[in-house]
């Protein structure tokens, strides 16, 4: 959101030729993990996405999974 795509890439790919290719990319990414699955692409629409120049949306603040350590029982609280 702040425009700062360009420091999640790692030195390596920094040199490739299509560096906008690459951050668009990220922004796919950020869309496929909305916490809201109704606000996540389809599979056919983020191939279309990655396959051409439209226009994306902003996404949205993503969905996180914290993992809790089970018991010895595997059981949950």
């Amino acid at each position: 959101m702040e425009g700062k795509g360009y420091e999640l890439i790692c030195g390596a790919i920094k040199d490739t030729p299509d560096l906008s290719a690459v951050v668009r990319s990220i922004n796919v990414g950020l869309l496929c993990v909305q916490q809201n699955p109704d606000d996540r692409p389809s599979m056919s629409t983020v191939v279309l996405m990655l396959s051409s120049e439209c226009a994306l949306p902003e996404p949205k603040m993503p969905g996180f999974f914290t993992e809790r350590e089970m018991g010895g029982d595997g059981s949950s609280s």
